[in-house]
């Protein structure tokens, strides 16, 4: 079954990355974790994560050389965006 996201705007990094981290407020990924649950490469990872850390619906905090990532859940967009999601969960 698709998720949410992909059934409407496809199989992107960006909507698996949506997908994945819209519940997981306040937990924070390394770019090891983050490829393993997404299953693309850190390159394509980076690159969404930079266009979401510009937008301001993540964060990027960095422990010693190794940037972590979370949700923004402060971010007014990402709360549009969970509420969109939440929609579409009730949709299907």
């Amino acid at each position: 079954m698709n998720q949410p996201f992909e059934g409407l705007f496809g199989d992107t990094c960006e909507t698996r990355l949506l997908q994945f981290l819209l519940p997981m407020y306040g937990i924070e990924f390394d770019m090891t974790e983050l490829v393993e649950e997404i299953g693309l490469t850190s390159q394509s990872i980076a690159k969404a994560m930079n266009k979401f850390a510009a937008r301001g619906m993540v964060k990027i905090r960095k422990e010693g050389r190794t940037p972590l990532y979370s949700i923004n859940e402060d971010s007014s967009l990402v709360k549009r965006l969970e509420d969109f999601d939440n929609s579409l969960i009730e949709l299907m």
